[in-house]
């Protein structure tokens, strides 16, 4: 059979199975019964629906070891299993197994779990359980010309769950051996399929997985000197930015629950390749964070997390496609083992962390963040002891007033323009704007930069100004943070709103409603109305009385230093 002999040349060539080849192979079983997607009750129970059940129940199966070594008191995936066959033979009703597999929720229940590819395997059990009732679901024909990439994780199928499981079961395996493993788990799927199609004693070829074998790359080597750069570098993650103690000078009143150290690296690469088309695509979509690995130092009380920064493109020719700059597979959780392991390493990694450790200033679009503690800009408190970070407003003062929600009893009032500065001569050179320096910044954000009379650069992000002046040399020395106000507006009375913004800022009434049409389309408070954003402190105040004498409800936001939150509109 053509297809067949298709999936065999893929699994010997990529070492797995690939969607558009798996769905072939599920429908070579036999036809598959169309109707209503929205229909909840169970199909006929024809022999091609039967055997693509046993054989996704058999993935499920293979896999169960998997589960059992990672959580032994959990047998919920096994039952399903059992259930799934029980239904096939007519000793389980469908309603029994379709509740059964509702209450299940594998997928939201180990969504936490990010160093480890067991919960796959419970996934997995989930997902064929349901195969004997429904159908694969992907059989539908809007999956008809999907690929591996256009499927949601939460579409996934069993086969597919279960190579994943099969593949990370040792996770200090390197990735050469895990992608070994991997394509063992689908010569055995192969050797299912073929019995389903009654193709007799077919067996996947041991001079392919031998051929696979000898092609892969052998575990990195860790090196020999241990340092920040070098454990980032081994573990695949881009450029080591920095690190700092979350709970350093007692700023962040949230450390007992997070890793006592934070290792900031971010990959800055131009330019990514489309996994649909293969084009080369530099059309950047934005940067995002992820956590990659959170774990403890051996033997000690402490702990570290890996924090990530990453472009994420968009393909001109695939509208719908995202994609990150491909990297080496890597099993961090091993990775770090073995950078660790051999005499002395743990004690000087530890001494790394220790003596490298830094404060760190991030300014993000809506926050600002110092050694992870973040905060809106005028909420921060300078901690004691702590040079170089000053608020310019003479009169400003901490009050008792109830945060509530924010944990603590203190703030600051008697500011003017909330204006906060940061002297990098005191505070020292680790002050990044998104992630980025400066330099990074002004050319990812272009339209964010511009260069003001004085000659300082102002950045414009969605809460404040952020404004800095350089040395001679050209090096950031000064940071002055502004807040930058808008307000939320009722729309209740459209009239109204777009009378006032036609008066106040001289808009033509086609612009006025224009500008009301756009808010209430996206919604607030994602979306500002243009006039009425990108205040400051004495502006947006002037103008929520002006609103307010009108009739129309309204809230400055973020909230000013010293006022309780504003519940109008909520």
């Amino acid at each position: 059979m053509e297809i067949f002999e298709q999936g065999v040349k893929e699994v010997s060539k990529t070492g797995r199975l690939s969607f558009p080849v798996r769905r072939a192979l599920w429908l070579a079983l036999g036809p598959w019964e169309e109707r209503d997607e929205m229909d909840k009750s169970p199909r006929t129970l024809t022999e091609p629906l039967r055997k693509r059940a046993k054989l996704a129940l058999a993935c499920a199966k293979k896999v169960a070891k998997v589960w059992a070594a990672y959580a032994p008191e959990d047998k919920g995936p096994q039952g399903l299993v059992k259930q799934g066959n029980a239904y096939l033979s007519g000793k389980l009703s469908a309603d029994k197994l379709y509740q059964t597999w509702k209450a299940s929720d594998y997928m939201n229940r180990t969504e936490e779990e990010q160093y480890s590819s067991a919960p796959m395997a419970a996934i997995a059990a989930e997902r064929a359980a349901i195969v004997p009732y429904y159908d694969e679901f992907l059989l539908e024909p809007h999956y008809a010309d999907a690929g591996d990439t256009d499927l949601d994780p939460y579409n996934w199928d069993a086969a597919w769950c279960s190579s994943l499981a099969w593949a990370g079961q040792d996770e200090e395996a390197s990735p050469g051996a895990q992608k070994v493993a991997e394509l063992k788990f689908w010569a055995w799927y192969l050797e299912q399929v073929a019995e389903l199609l009654g193709i007799e004693d077919w067996k996947f070829p041991k001079k392919a997985i031998k051929a696979f074998e000898e092609k892969q790359e052998l575990a990195r080597p860790v090196p020999e000197e241990v340092s920040m750069e070098t454990f980032v570098d081994f573990l695949d993650w881009g450029e080591y930015r920095n690190h700092y103690h979350v709970s350093h000078s007692g700023v962040n009143r949230y450390a007992k629950n997070l890793p006592t150290y934070e290792i900031k690296t971010m990959r800055q690469e131009k330019d990514a390749i489309c996994p649909r088309c293969k084009a080369v695509s530099r059309q950047l979509k934005f940067y995002y964070g992820v956590n990659v690995l959170e774990a403890e130092l051996p033997g000690t009380e402490i702990s570290i997390r890996l924090l990530h920064t990453l472009p994420l493109f968009q393909c001109p020719n695939c509208p719908d496609s995202t994609f990150n700059p491909r990297r080496e597979h890597v099993n961090e959780k091993a990775a770090f083992k073995r950078y660790l392991a051999g005499p002395g390493r743990l004690q000087a990694f530890w001494e790394e962390l220790e003596q490298r450790s830094a404060n760190v200033f991030q300014i993000g679009e809506g926050y600002i963040s110092l050694n992870g503690a973040i905060e809106h800009h005028h909420e921060m408190k300078v901690p004691v002891g702590l040079q170089g970070i000053r608020w310019l407003d003479s009169e400003a003062k901490e009050v008792p007033l109830d945060m509530g929600r924010l944990g603590h009893s203190s703030y600051l009032t008697g500011l003017t323009e909330e204006k906060l500065e940061i002297d990098l001569n005191l505070f020292g050179p680790h002050v990044y704007f998104c992630d980025f320096t400066l330099d990074e910044f002004w050319e990812v954000y272009p339209n964010q930069v511009e260069v003001l009379e004085d000659r300082c650069v102002q950045l414009t992000m969605e809460r404040h100004w952020v404004r800095c002046w350089l040395d001679e040399a050209g090096v950031l020395k000064r940071v002055v943070i502004q807040s930058r106000f808008h307000l939320e507006v009722d729309t209740k009375y459209p009239v109204t709103l777009t009378r006032f913004l036609m008066e106040e800022f001289h808009l033509s009434k086609e612009q006025a409603e224009e500008e009301i049409a756009a808010y209430c389309a996206k919604g607030h408070p994602h979306k500002e109305i243009g006039p009425l954003s990108g205040l400051t402190r004495v502006e947006a105040q002037r103008l929520r009385s002006a609103l307010r004498s009108k009739g129309i409800k309204c809230r400055v936001m973020p909230v000013p230093v010293g006022e309780q939150a504003d519940m109008q509109l909520r």
